[in-house]
């Protein structure tokens, strides 16, 4: 099973592939929601789409919107933003969208790449007591 993050910022998508690889869950890593379209229509083993709200061109909130309308897809979508969610926002999209299961602020630390892990995937493969030196 796979996670596929979608962010404009290469290097945010990129260390947070290797957080979760570190953990061995494979991902995959977009910047756009025309790219990550792509590689929905492709890959049935996504299990869950951590991306972030605000992108150019084409917004979070699109690419959960064409994932279900147009595709029919029943993934797990986590919504990353860098700009506080109110609970109001919070609110809005787990109404809105079935398939929001849940947010995460930037920057991203290991605890809660790791709760996410547990969340979805049912297990810490490795050391639970892993500290970071540096966060997403």
């Amino acid at each position: 099973m796979t996670v596929l993050i979608v962010d404009d910022e290469t290097f945010i998508g990129e260390e947070l592939s290797e957080v979760f690889k570190f953990f061995e869950i494979e991902c995959l890593v977009t910047t756009s929601v025309d790219q990550a379209i792509k590689v929905l229509k492709s890959d049935t083993l996504i299990k869950l789409v951590i991306t972030d709200l605000r992108m150019p061109e084409k917004s979070g909130e699109d690419l959960i919107k064409e994932a279900g309308a147009d595709l029919g897809l029943k993934t797990n979508f986590v919504i990353m933003s860098g700009h506080l969610a109110d609970q109001r926002t919070k609110d809005y999209f787990l109404n809105t969208y079935e398939h929001v299961t849940g947010f995460i602020s930037k920057p991203i630390g290991i605890e809660d790449i790791k709760e996410l892990i547990k969340k979805y995937f049912s297990k810490v493969s490795k050391d639970s007591h892993l500290k970071v030196v540096k966060s997403v």
